[in-house]
């Protein structure tokens, strides 16, 4: 998994560089909205999200996810090649959230973090503070990593420590 950041960080130089491609965001709703509304409360039963963007010499990706009455029904994530347009994958985002949702902190914690800095925090013990967690850690100079739960129902979740593997030069 070291590799993700230094791809996600390469994401961002093409995208700093123009050389990315965002659409916005299409949500389809059922039943329609009535002309004038914002969806307050959203009164729909069923929406399909269509997220598109494309970065210049990788490929062109969309996210699509759906829900029935506000619940999740299947979210996934599609890539096709730059040059060839063939269709590479279909992946389910549940297998990847988690490290797609976190690897811009490694690449923040690379270039935000002081260069003396020897521990990182990280507030949450869900499942995406933990990925974050050694996101951050693998990017950053920190001998001592760990992630605490705010909130008095994950106290038995507190603490989470996680010690970085060392570096090899």
């Amino acid at each position: 998994m070291s590799e993700v950041v230094p791809a996600v960080e390469e994401a961002f130089r093409l995208a700093s560089e123009g050389r990315s491609v965002v659409a916005p965001r299409v949500r389809l709703l059922h039943p329609p909205l009535p002309r004038g509304s914002q969806g307050e409360g959203r009164p729909w039963e069923r929406d399909l999200r269509i997220i598109p963007g494309a970065l210049e010499g990788i490929g062109f990706g969309v996210r699509l996810g759906g829900s029935l009455r506000k619940k999740a029904g299947g979210v996934m994530l599609a890539l096709w090649d730059w040059e060839s347009m063939s269709l590479l994958a279909i992946i389910s985002d549940h297998l990847v959230h988690a490290v797609r949702s976190t690897a811009p902190d490694g690449v923040l914690a690379k270039y935000l973090a002081l260069p003396d800095a020897s521990v990182l925090a990280v507030i949450g013990s869900g499942r995406l503070a933990r990925w974050r967690l050694r996101r951050s850690a693998l990017s950053g100079p920190f001998g001592r990593c760990a992630s605490g739960a705010p909130h008095r129902g994950m106290r038995r979740h507190a603490w989470i420590t996680y010690a970085p593997a060392p570096r090899q030069t």
